[in-house]
């Protein structure tokens, strides 16, 4: 018999993969415009938008 312990679930992540939690101030059609196209849309476009130098 093997006697290490069955692992369950997913493997964690990563510490630098790991999503946080980031309060963000959004009108209600902001708001409703997020909860159609996706939470991960935005994330995608934070990952290509360029920062400015300024």
């Amino acid at each position: 018999m093997n006697d290490e312990p069955k692992k369950t679930g997913r493997p964690a992540l990563p510490a630098d993969q790991k999503l946080k939690p980031v309060p963000v101030r959004l009108t209600d059609a902001q708001k409703a415009k997020l909860a159609r196209i996706g939470h991960q849309r935005l994330r995608d476009w934070l990952d290509r938008v360029k920062e400015s130098d300024a």
